[in-house]
């Protein structure tokens, strides 16, 4: 009995044993199956593009929510960054174009492929051609600018320039009086009247001079009455001073003549007496007199 019993048991063991083995082997091969179902799946949608599709699509809508212009389109005014949105945006399309073709047909024709790319590569280069024209205009009116401004200081240097030139010729008389003024001995009569011609053809070069002519016409005036003062006032001079050397002269003269008679005086006071050497004084004296008042009739 108690062998019966053991083997029954043995067996029952067995069996549990062999259907736990069973359950792990099942659910083993439950997971299996879930995973190459899974790969199946993923190769799957390899290999018809769903998944790259989606990842596609997912790129878009993220790089669509990082726009932050009007419009995710390539614009030739945009910022760097903005550009760089729109041209991965463009970029993306491209591709999700391309494998919706591959999709839909087995192998599109090259036209096709290309299109998305063609399309982008036109607003690339509108863009370019756009950025390439905002700059000629750009340094187009700067240059503009600067000519305009280089114009007008020009035209007035060049106003300037021709005053000047009027000035020097209005000048030019005085500056060629005081080129000629290269002989010395010239008197100041001369020069005055080389000044006078020179101011009175400056006057002529000046509108509306007629007073200043005639301030001219009254300082050459001046200067030969001066002139006329001054030799007359010389000529007196000159006479004066004749007049007084003869005077000096005659005093001279006289001096010497009253020292000889003194000294004459003196030698016959020790000669002749007193009364005798008066009466020869008083003779003396009435002698040139008399022949002082003969000369005179």
């Amino acid at each position: 009995m108690s062998t019966e019993l053991l083997v029954t048991l043995q067996v029952i063991l067995v069996l549990v044993i062999a259907v736990v083995i069973l359950l792990l082997m099942l659910r083993r091969q439950k997971k299996t199956i879930a995973y190459l179902t899974s790969i199946l799946t993923t190769v799957k949608e390899d290999i018809s593009g769903d998944s790259l599709d989606h990842h596609l699509q997912l790129e878009l809508d993220d790089t669509t929510a990082h726009c932050s212009t009007e419009t995710i389109a390539f614009q030739a005014d945009y910022k760097p960054e903005d550009m760089a949105i729109s041209i991965r945006y463009a970029a993306l399309q491209g591709e999700l174009s391309l494998l919706q073709e591959y999709a839909a047909s087995t192998n599109p024709p090259w036209r096709e492929k290309i299109k998305s790319y063609n399309t982008f590569a036109i607003q690339l280069s509108e863009g370019i051609e756009a950025r390439l024209d905002a700059a000629r205009t750009l340094l187009s009116e700067v240059h503009a600018e600067e000519i305009n401004t280089k114009n007008a200081i020009i035209e007035t240097l060049s106003k300037q320039k021709h005053a000047l030139d009027e000035q020097l010729a209005s000048l030019k008389p005085l500056s060629e009086m005081i080129g000629e003024i290269t002989d010395e001995s010239d008197s100041r009569h001369d020069l005055e009247l080389k000044l006078y011609k020179a101011l009175l053809a400056l006057c002529e070069n000046v509108e509306h001079s007629e007073k200043l002519r005639e301030v001219v016409f009254l300082l050459h005036e001046s200067f030969h009455t001066s002139q006329l003062q001054n030799e007359a006032a010389e000529t007196t001079t000159t006479e004066s001073q004749n007049n007084t050397e003869m005077l000096n002269n005659i005093i001279d003269k006289q001096n010497e003549s009253i020292s000889e008679l003194r000294a004459q005086i003196k030698s016959l006071q020790s000669k002749i007496p007193g009364d005798e050497l008066t009466q020869l004084v008083e003779d003396s004296q009435n002698s040139d007199l008399e022949t002082d008042q003969d000369t005179k009739d």
